[in-house]
């Protein structure tokens, strides 16, 4: 992660959020170890893959999740805030 260029983690972001806007379509994925009891869609396992437990794994967390929601906010910037909602994965907004 801490090799990635600005560019890469943007590309990683943008990933994440079509991922999550074609969540119809997305298959769900069972967590391994089991996190949850039941499957996540792919963008919040993807979230679920990025770790905080150090210090250059927080600031690529922080850099990606940022990126993430820029980037999902202007995507959805011509809908209504609800439907902003789609654009961007939870998970990342907890992050």
């Amino acid at each position: 992660a801490a090799s990635l260029s600005a560019v890469h983690i943007l590309g990683l972001a943008a990933f994440m959020v079509h991922l999550h806007a074609s969540m119809a379509v997305s298959p769900l994925v069972q967590l391994l170890p089991p996190m949850q009891i039941q499957a996540v869609p792919l963008a919040d396992a993807l979230s679920a893959a990025v770790l905080c437990n150090t210090h250059t794994n927080m600031i690529f967390s922080v850099r990606l999740c940022v990126a993430a929601v820029c980037y999902g906010l202007c995507r959805g910037d011509s809908v209504s805030p609800q439907q902003q909602q789609d654009y961007i994965p939870n998970s990342l907004y907890k992050k």
